[in-house]
């Protein structure tokens, strides 16, 4: 079965058993499209020293390195569209996974701890471990400047639906400027993304995100696999056009207004479209 298409119970031994294959038998380079468990404990006091020192230092050339860079996190949309790599050097992945363990903590509105918005902290932590994807950043000062960096793949569906909860959980519940930068800057990276794939639709699907967060997370946890699931059955040209219509039926009155008015939205999905889905194709490519 396609990794989407498990339920949430099955990633709980998912980890990684040895150093390049992870505890489900996928290879590292196949990283899961969605993952709701991770077993790393938070850490805090986390140095900014790594980013202070190369503040100024790195220089973009899009010609010989196409990976998009804002600070020290990165993006880099995948070939097939099915979401972003995301990228960034250890200390700020770290920094990141520590900052979404804190907000998924000492949420009230993110009722379920292990659920789909801690998948994103998963993933985080298998790209800092360079278990997912790395790179050495050519385009440092100087030589002694050069650092690794690490990336991971993620889920268009997923990843929008993980910032948009992460935002709305912040409002509820006591933060810090380090908090609130490191959300500005995921926030940007993912929004930038969206403008650069999506550029028609960068508008609706940014403000999906905000929606998509108010929503109750129990609900959102129920149909998110399902609606990543009919994501990635979808060609490349289908899975852009499609994405602001498949985020749209995350609202809770979804299928009621399309009973009542079908044409109500454009490229509306019908929701049986998501029941029973087959399983996904052993060739899924992102």
């Amino acid at each position: 079965m396609h990794p989407i298409g498990r339920p949430v119970d099955a990633w709980k031994d998912a980890e990684t058993s040895e150093a390049g294959t992870r505890g489900d038998g996928y290879p590292v380079e196949e990283a899961p499209l969605t993952n709701y468990r991770d077993s790393a404990k938070s850490v805090t006091g986390e140095s900014l020293s790594s980013a202070q020192s190369l503040h100024g230092k790195i220089h973009l050339h899009r010609a010989t390195y196409q990976m998009r860079l804002h600070k020290m996190l990165g993006y880099k949309p995948t070939p097939k569209q099915a979401g972003i790599v995301l990228w960034g050097d250890f200390d700020t992945l770290r920094r990141l996974h520590e900052f979404i363990f804190r907000i998924i903590d000492g949420s009230e509105l993110i009722e379920k701890k292990e659920s789909f918005v801690l998948g994103l902290a998963y993933d985080v932590r298998k790209a800092y471990e360079g278990q997912r994807r790395k790179r050495l950043n050519v385009e440092a000062y100087d030589q002694e400047d050069r650092c690794m960096r690490y990336g991971v793949e993620i889920l268009w569906p997923v990843l929008l639906a993980q910032v948009g909860m992460l935002r709305h959980a912040m409002a509820f519940m006591p933060t810090n400027k380090l908090d609130q930068s490191i959300m500005f800057e995921l926030e940007f990276i993912v929004e930038s993304a969206v403008h650069e794939t999506m550029p028609r639709a960068a508008d609706e699907l940014i403000e999906q995100i905000q929606h998509v967060g108010s929503w109750p997370h129990a609900h959102i946890q129920e149909l998110i696999s399902s609606r990543s699931h009919y994501f990635t059955l979808l060609t490349p040209r289908e899975r852009l056009k499609s994405l602001s219509p498949i985020m749209r039926t995350l609202d809770p009155l979804y299928e009621n207004l399309y009973e009542i008015h079908p044409g109500l939205f454009p490229n509306a999905i019908p929701p049986n479209a998501f029941d029973n889905l087959a399983d996904g194709d052993s060739t899924f490519q992102w």
